[in-house]
């Protein structure tokens, strides 16, 4: 796998220069050796459901722990959806990647290490979303005050639904003790992992650093396209708002891939919207802290504009592109819109292949916060 690395461009406000000049996004088990000793403390996080992505950083974690002396706590929060159409296939698949998990928290020792397993419904019995809160709730009632004294918390966003994934990493940021490095860490897919469908899109829920808001009014509305056009089509009905500008994931390791991505949305964005071509903005495909300079420097240089017209942001691109998404969000103070499906469906082939793809895949790290910007 690739090292992904890459060289901050500096904000355009030298003034105000982003913390996120400096930066770490490397392989997970480069970072792991860095960790090491009896004084650190480690929390890892990570969602379970029919998407194999959540076994291979587990694994790399639990093959390096022995050798870090230090003490180890997991959590294992696991989705349930009762209004999934795909519920038996799903499931079945899920409970696939449990056994995975629970073969490698087996060979863990209990001396240093202890194990929490979280059930965490997605939807209440109106199809209302309400899993962010739970899942909040659940981490919060499993470790009450000591999530504050852990050296190191890493959350594997790999199988986190979007909503979940944000709502967590808002509330580990903003309530973060000073020592405390906040990591996440992903499984990539690649064109593998995209090729699932999406279907039953609820209502779109808009949260600023973490708290449910109303829609803005007037909204200038920067989503990070990539994905789901029908994500793309419901968060504008939801918003309606005064100006749209489009961020497209380019360059990335796919030269086209920002082409199609323009092409894709084209009907939406300029027939139906009268978007103009000014508004397309570029950012890396590949590197998450890009997109956050390009949203930091849109607030800096036009802070007055957007103080009339607050930003509201969407990742509707892959999870890696989204972490940035979500840190602008969080140190900008933006307000994040994004709409969940009810269901996900993957071919068995599809599947067959990201599991040999995860046999042998390096999880990559996104140093979020901590020592490192200090």
């Amino acid at each position: 796998m690739e090292v992904t690395t890459a060289v901050a461009e500096r904000s355009f406000s030298y003034q105000h220069p982003s913390p996120y000049y400096y930066h770490f996004q490397r392989e997970f088990d480069v970072l792991l050796p860095h960790l090491r000793g009896p004084d650190r403390k480690i929390l890892f996080i990570f969602g379970l459901g029919f998407d194999p992505r959540c076994v291979p950083a587990y694994r790399v974690l639990a093959t390096e722990f022995p050798s870090m002396k230090g003490t180890l706590v997991t959590v294992c929060a696991r989705f349930t959806n009762l209004f999934d159409e795909e519920l038996k296939t799903n499931m079945r698949w899920t409970y696939e990647c449990l056994d995975q998990i629970r073969y490698i928290t087996s060979s863990l020792s209990e001396d240093h290490c202890r194990h929490f397993e979280l059930e965490v419904n997605m939807f209440d019995s109106e199809r209302r979303q309400v899993g962010d809160s739970r899942l909040i709730a659940e981490v919060w009632d499993c470790l009450g005050r000591e999530i504050n004294t852990f050296t190191d918390v890493i959350v594997d966003v790999s199988a986190f639904p979007r909503t979940l994934m944000f709502a967590l990493l808002s509330s580990l940021w903003m309530e973060r003790p000073y020592h405390q490095n906040l990591y996440a860490v992903l499984t990539e897919g690649g064109p593998t992992a995209s090729r699932h469908e999406e279907r039953d899109f609820i209502q779109p829920k808009v949260i600023r650093r973490g708290k449910e808001a109303d829609p803005p009014a007037g909204s200038l509305w920067v989503p990070v396209l990539g994905g789901s056009m029908q994500r793309l089509a419901r968060i504008y009905e939801q918003l309606q708002p005064a100006d749209v500008f489009p961020i497209i994931p380019f360059p990335s390791k796919n030269p086209r891939y920002g082409d199609d991505v323009l092409l894709e949305a084209r009907r939406w964005l300029f027939d139906e919207w009268g978007v103009r071509y000014e508004n397309v903005l570029y950012a890396s495909g590949d590197v998450a802290f890009d997109i956050f300079r390009k949203i930091t420097d849109i607030v800096q240089s036009f802070g007055g504009l957007t103080t009339d017209h607050p930003l509201v942001l969407s990742a509707l691109s892959g999870r890696a592109l989204s972490l940035g998404v979500l840190l602008a969000a969080l140190w900008n103070g933006l307000y994040l819109c994004h709409v969940q499906p009810t269901t996900y469906s993957m071919t068995p082939t599809t599947r067959n292949r990201l599991i040999q793809l995860c046999a042998s895949v390096r999880p990559t790290v996104v140093w979020l916060d901590g020592a490192i910007y200090a």
